[in-house]
């Protein structure tokens, strides 16, 4: 599987994810988050031999004024 990597531009979407989706900054953290512990419960069911160590990483950038979150699950296809 070929792994890639999603933007999205936050100043622009929060306003529209906060009014229309969510109610809380926090709700939707969270959401993001139990995404990806998701994608972990999903490869190990489809991987479980696999014994390597899982996250889900949550990076604070201060300076460039990001929030990167990943994780080491399934991953997601071009499609």
């Amino acid at each position: 599987m070929e792994k890639g990597s999603v933007s999205i531009d936050a100043q622009n979407i929060m306003p529209v994810i906060k009014r229309w989706l969510y109610s809380d900054k926090d709700i939707f953290l969270r959401e993001v988050v139990s995404n990806g512990c998701d994608a972990i419960t999903k490869y190990r069911m489809t991987n479980p031999d696999d014994e390597s160590e899982m996250s889900v990483m949550v990076t604070v950038d201060k300076e460039n004024k990001t929030l990167t979150i990943s994780d080491t699950g399934i991953g997601m296809t071009e499609d």
